[in-house]
């Protein structure tokens, strides 16, 4: 019982401690980090090289934001299958 006791007392001063260490700057610093990440993403790629968009799709949704991709950035679009089965028949997890 005090083992418990001691470990909720230590964890809940790690969760305040982390806090306490978190962004401090609110709103303001994730929306600047958004939008670098949207200029980023609708910057063209420089160089001379093409644009390979690569996708594995275990349900088959990701093959349509591949495709997405891979028409805005005028790329090629490759998909990755794999080698065997997975899952719960394969003993993977």
């Amino acid at each position: 019982m005090m083992k418990k006791v001691l470990m909720l007392a230590l964890s809940s001063l790690m969760v305040l401690g982390l806090a306490a260490c978190g962004n401090t700057n609110g709103a303001d610093a994730s929306s600047s980090a958004s939008k670098k990440a949207d200029a980023a993403a609708q910057a063209p790629a420089k160089g001379n090289g093409k644009t390979l968009v690569v996708y594995y799709s275990a349900g088959g949704h990701t093959k349509n934001v591949a495709n997405y991709i891979a028409k805005a950035t005028n790329g090629d679009v490759m998909e990755l299958k794999p080698a065997g089965l997975y899952g719960s028949g394969s003993g993977l997890q």
